[in-house]
């Protein structure tokens, strides 16, 4: 019984830590205190890196990775878009029963260097879409517990902060899944003065 209400102990500290932690994410992003650094980054290591931490979160699910062989690097924060990538994953992991199959790919295009992580859930209602990046709001209740609504928003927040877009698509095939893609631009793409 103690090893059971001490592992409950645990998990809700956990979830406080979380809550606290997004709570002052959001103050560093509309207080203006958010100042990310301009790594030339591999995105691929960094998906890499928030796939092994959440991966028991992720248990159960069917992971695949798409990642580019050649890639160009981005100008980023690899702190910031590790914290990124965890907010989608988790997410995903949230709305996804455990049988799921999520996908993290990463790819470029002329302009751009981006990931996705497309699962395929239940997806987002048309309606619930257009408000998915809101500060608060949460489109239905997650299966893994309730999460305070804020995950999507800082993720927009600092994906913007490092001057690039997180856009979400839902659904994706026969009514079902939802993708989320994270575009960064590349290093020729960027103003001069802001690398």
């Amino acid at each position: 019984v103690r090893r059971d209400l001490l592992g409950s102990i645990q998990e809700d500290a956990r979830r406080l830590n979380q809550h606290i932690g997004a709570l002052l994410d959001m103050a560093r992003l509309e207080g203006g205190a958010l100042k990310p650094s301009r790594e030339l980054t591999d995105v691929r290591e960094v998906a890499s890196s928030a796939l092994r931490r959440l991966q028991p979160q992720l248990a159960g699910r069917t992971l695949r990775r798409d990642f580019a062989r050649d890639l160009s690097l981005a100008p980023a924060d690899p702190v910031l878009l590790e914290q990124v990538l965890l907010n989608l994953l988790a997410n995903a992991a949230a709305h996804t029963p455990p049988d799921a199959s999520i996908e993290v790919a990463a790819y470029e295009d002329p302009r751009s260097v981006l990931v996705s992580i497309e699962d395929d859930g239940a997806g987002v209602a048309p309606a619930e879409l257009a408000r998915i990046f809101e500060k608060f709001h949460r489109a239905g209740p997650p299966e893994h517990g309730g999460g305070l609504g804020l995950g999507l928003s800082i993720a927009r927040g600092f994906v913007e902060a490092m001057g690039g877009r997180l856009a979400a698509v839902s659904p994706i095939a026969n009514g079902r899944g939802a993708r989320f893609v994270v575009s960064l631009p590349k290093a020729a793409a960027m103003p001069r003065g802001l690398l």
